[in-house]
């Protein structure tokens, strides 16, 4: 719950990619991770009453994470 004007921070995969793992850090797993389309993201929260105050991309960091860019939105809620 947001307060009138109250602020969302979201961070994601960029993409339409849904990624199955079976195993992670050694343990069994069953996880999708889904990545999202950054321009879908910003038009849900616009169509919510939301108005986009931030949009950044990043690369992945080499040999550490996922190689997918990351987005981070910043968005506020109407009033």
């Amino acid at each position: 719950m947001l307060r009138p004007a109250g602020y969302v921070l979201v961070a994601f995969h960029n993409g339409d990619t849904v990624m199955h793992l079976d195993t992670w850090w050694g343990q069994p797993v069953d996880l999708d991770f889904r990545f999202w389309q950054a321009d879908a993201v910003a038009t849900a929260f616009q169509q919510a009453h939301f108005s986009i105050e931030a949009t950044v991309r990043r690369a992945p960091y080499p040999d550490v994470e996922h190689p997918s860019e990351r987005v981070y939105l910043l968005a506020r809620k109407g009033s």
